[in-house]
């Protein structure tokens, strides 16, 4: 008999049939089975074993660069796929300072996974602005920046020391983000209601 393999990117449940084409195209086809690939976990090889929330990255070699994939830290979210943190500001937001819950893995156990969009700051915990511009903006849920109009409002939300919450990102992420209305007043966005708007990364999405 024939064997064979099938690999899916994606969780969630496939259907899979085997089909047989002889030397003049006829073919027939077997039954249709339904196979459910489990949420949230990913076997790289039998050794390692991905869960919803590990934090990654893929191992650096002694030829690459300074920069690029192997010194950047991912997500791996419930989607089943890699989400990077293009920066440090947005890896604090979300996990503090400490880097010890990063697990390393073999680049090419990495290249095995999907990759999905980057992670954005967590909402609530900075004010952004992007390099070559002066507007500052608060984040709320799915990485929506939302411009705050003057200073007085600025101050009022977060309070006397406001400027001490700016994280000044690269321009180059600002297309990770996106446009929400303007904050008028107090009354328009709250810091503790957009932190607690979501619980991990997976619900920023």
């Amino acid at each position: 008999g024939f064997t064979g393999s099938v690999t899916f990117s994606t969780t969630g449940s496939h259907t899979a049939y085997a089909r047989c084409v002889d030397g003049d195209e006829n073919y027939s086809s077997g039954a249709t089975s339904t196979i459910s690939v489990s949420k949230g976990t990913v076997t790289t090889d039998p050794g390692i074993v991905l869960s919803t929330g590990a934090l990654i990255k893929p191992m650096c070699q002694n030829y690459e660069p300074k920069v690029g994939t192997c010194h950047s830290v991912y997500y791996f979210g419930a989607d089943g796929m890699a989400h990077a943190f293009p920066t440090e500001a947005e890896y604090r937001s979300w996990y503090g300072s400490s880097f010890s819950a990063v697990k390393e893995i073999e680049t090419w156990q990495f290249n095995r996974l999907a990759i999905g969009e980057d992670v954005t700051m967590r909402p609530g915990t900075s004010l952004v602005k992007f390099m070559g511009s002066s507007t500052v903006y608060a984040v709320a849920k799915g990485g929506v920046l939302r411009p705050i109009v003057n200073e007085a409002v600025a101050k009022a939300i977060y309070g006397s020391r406001w400027t001490t919450y700016i994280v000044e990102l690269p321009g180059s992420v600002k297309n990770n983000y996106n446009d929400g209305e303007k904050i008028d007043s107090t009354s328009d966005y709250s810091k503790s209601q957009a932190y607690y708007s979501v619980n991990s990364i997976d619900d920023n999405f």
